[in-house]
């Protein structure tokens, strides 16, 4: 009795520091670097309104978006010359394998459903990384600069084409690319974003569609 005694008073004493302890951890995992949102003083309610895992419908008209995108692309650069449609179609699973190495391991997604559905199939090729890596400008600049560059290379090819050949045609052609190819990316996913719980928790990509709305 007198020994349980002791050590529940020893334990008492140390409580303290323990508290603080679990306080300065605490305070380093969720500090502002990691989760700028969480400190921006907007009022959110994380565990109840983003989603732990995208719905698989979500999923599939996201992962159709991407794959008719890059279909219509490659048609655009098919007309110009077939060769340039297999490049392009190679740049864009290289696009998809650098956005797993470089962003997927590191959201919160990582072997879960996103809205892409690259945050369960990340999980088949690359280990998981750091969260606080999410925001790492370097990753976030090479993968927007390849996912920009498959979306525009069509554009740009789809212009040289109306220069050297206008005709109705060419220029149905170039629409349509950006009818299928670009304006439903920006649309649907944008409202898909809206549920995502990593754009609470520190997102490039979402704070400037936060701040473009309140503008």
């Amino acid at each position: 009795m007198i020994i349980s005694f002791l050590a529940l008073l020893n334990y008492n004493r140390n409580l303290p520091e323990k508290l603080k302890k679990f306080q300065e951890a605490t305070k380093e995992t969720f500090n502002k670097e990691n989760f700028p949102l969480v400190h921006s003083g907007v009022d959110m309610d994380i565990s109840s309104s983003k989603l732990e895992s995208y719905p698989m419908k979500i999923v599939c008209i996201s992962a159709s978006l991407t794959i008719i995108s890059y279909l219509a692309g490659a048609s655009i650069l098919y007309f110009f010359h077939p060769l340039l449609s297999v490049f392009y179609l190679i740049l864009a699973a290289l696009t998809l394998v650098v956005s797993m190495k470089l962003r997927c391991t590191h959201c919160y997604y990582f072997g879960k459903y996103c809205n892409f559905g690259l945050g369960k199939l990340a999980q088949n090729f690359f280990s998981k990384g750091e969260p606080r890596e999410f925001r790492n400008p370097k990753k976030v600049g090479i993968t927007a600069i390849l996912s920009f560059g498959t979306m525009l290379i069509p554009v740009f090819i789809g212009l040289l084409i109306l220069v050297t050949d206008m005709n109705l045609s060419n220029l149905g052609l170039l629409f349509g690319y950006i009818l299928i190819g670009i304006t439903p990316n920006f649309l649907v996913r944008g409202k898909f974003c809206d549920e995502c719980m990593q754009g609470q928790l520190g997102c490039p990509s979402y704070e400037r569609m936060i701040k473009s709305r309140d503008t």
